[in-house]
């Protein structure tokens, strides 16, 4: 399984749109992996997480073919994870009939939104609304949503995803704060191979409780650790990261690295 993190960035980004703090400065002049567009990942080049607005930019930098994506799955509908414009260059007056449909895996609030928008497009699509912990097949994966910790006013999962020939499992968890104790209760005695995992606050200990700080990043892994969910072993990375705080790549990597995680950024790909 192979995991490319096209995004690692907050809802703004970094540099944040009309941010002038000190990170978002060094992050236009420095560049380099401070420049986090906004956060999304593809599983080997035919599974791709969510469909933020710089999904272009995205694709042309990591020299992409969007159109070998079979499916399409979604976290939660906020408009830096699910950009509802983007679908319409799926028709026809756009490009060539496609060789095969895309598969858009969704709760249901996102489902209805697209179908809403584009019922008399005549788009190659095929949609599947997804349940909380209930297992479904596509694509040679199966995939798991778990419940996120993010807002009260949509759906919002998390995901384990597993490759069906490998058995290599992922757990991708953006966007959530601390999860609720049945979602810790689901992954007791599951093995997970790699874990991509959000840090929205950064070095920020209060506030919106529905993002993870670097402090509860760094226990969330050590819970995983205590109920067998991963060995010290496990790939761990931090996505979703934002200029909160002032901290920098570099500032992630000193106080995360310590603690067996990694600080993931833009185009980062690893092997599970």
């Amino acid at each position: 399984m192979e995991i490319k993190l096209l995004g690692t960035g907050g809802a703004d980004g970094m540099p944040g749109l009309f941010c002038r703090c000190s990170a978002c400065l060094y992050a236009r002049l420095h560049g380099g992996k401070d420049l986090r567009t906004r956060a999304s990942a593809l599983i080997d080049s035919t599974l791709k997480i969510d469909l933020p607005p710089d999904t272009l930019s995205q694709s042309l930098k990591g020299e992409l073919d969007m159109s070998a994506v079979e499916t399409l799955l979604f976290t939660h509908g906020h408009d830096d994870h699910f950009c509802l414009s983007e679908i319409q260059y799926l028709g026809k007056h756009f490009i060539s009939p496609p060789d095969h449909p895309l598969y858009l895996l969704a709760p249901l609030n996102i489902i209805e939104q697209v179908d809403l928008l584009y019922a008399n497009r005549d788009l190659p699509l095929c949609f599947q609304v997804l349940s909380l912990w209930k297992t479904i097949l596509a694509g040679g994966y199966r995939i798991t949503p778990l419940e996120a910790k993010h807002v009260t006013d949509m759906e919002c999962f998390n995901y384990l995803i597993q490759e069906i020939s490998t058995g290599k499992t992922l757990l991708y968890a953006t966007d959530t704060g601390w999860w609720d104790e049945k979602t810790w209760s689901f992954l007791v005695g599951k093995h997970v191979d790699g874990v991509v995992m959000e840090c929205g606050m950064g070095p920020i200990r209060e506030g919106y409780a529905g993002h993870l700080s670097i402090a509860q990043i760094i226990a969330a892994r050590e819970k995983l650790l205590t109920q067998n969910t991963i060995t010290p072993d496990t790939l761990f990375v931090a996505t979703h990261l934002s200029h909160a705080g002032g901290f920098l790549h570099q500032d992630y990597e000193a106080v995360l690295c310590p603690h067996g995680i990694t600080t993931g950024f833009d185009g980062m790909t690893f092997t599970l």
